[in-house]
């Protein structure tokens, strides 16, 4: 369950809050291999699982109405890859690939290795500046410093030994008419 409200303006800035519940119950199959084949298995049993729950603050650059882009301030528990090395095809292991080594860059987070948490997420802040090209394109720039660890995901001492990633991205027409992205980045 994903819901997103509006939390109004400050001056020329729009608020939003942004909450992700998950639920469920079982085992999933594991097979023995590399990652679990159900990566969204609810092992220790039944729950409800708060994934999300951060605030975005959207600052228009360049006059009301953002002329020169905007400036997006992201707060709370956030999955880093809700944010970076998105991907519309892999992105979200509880509707498309449910193996963690086809979810995001198997060199980013397929073993847990950066550690944000059992369910994915950690108390986060992401910086990004969004410039739009002709209305359909747009590049950014952004930063992103989340909690890791053994118990950083679990607010016990979150930023020490966190993790601290970048990202440039331009999105919209590549080759020809297609639609795509190319992003740079690293933590």
């Amino acid at each position: 369950l994903e819901v997103e409200l509006p939390m109004g303006s400050i001056g020329n800035a729009e608020g939003k809050f942004f909450a992700h519940l998950r639920a469920g119950d079982g085992e999933g199959v594991d097979t023995g291999a590399f990652a679990t084949s159900n990566a969204t298995a609810f092992s220790d049993g039944s729950y409800v699982d708060l994934m999300q729950a951060w605030y975005q603050l959207d600052m228009p650059v360049g006059g009301a109405h953002g002329d020169l882009g905007r400036v997006e301030m992201t707060v709370g528990k956030i999955d880093p890859f809700g944010f970076f090395d998105g991907n519309n095809i892999a992105d979200d292991e509880s509707e498309q690939f449910l193996n963690l080594a086809f979810v995001h860059n198997p060199l980013l987070d397929a073993g847990g290795d950066i550690g944000v948490g059992d369910d994915g997420s950690s108390p986060g802040l992401r910086l990004a500046y969004v410039s739009d090209i002709n209305g359909s394109n747009n590049l950014s720039a952004s930063v992103g410093l989340f909690a890791s660890g053994k118990d950083g995901a679990n607010f016990i001492d979150s930023f020490n030994g966190g993790l601290v990633i970048g990202q440039l991205e331009y999105a919209g027409k590549t080759l020809g008419s297609l639609t795509g992205a190319y992003r740079l980045y690293g933590w």
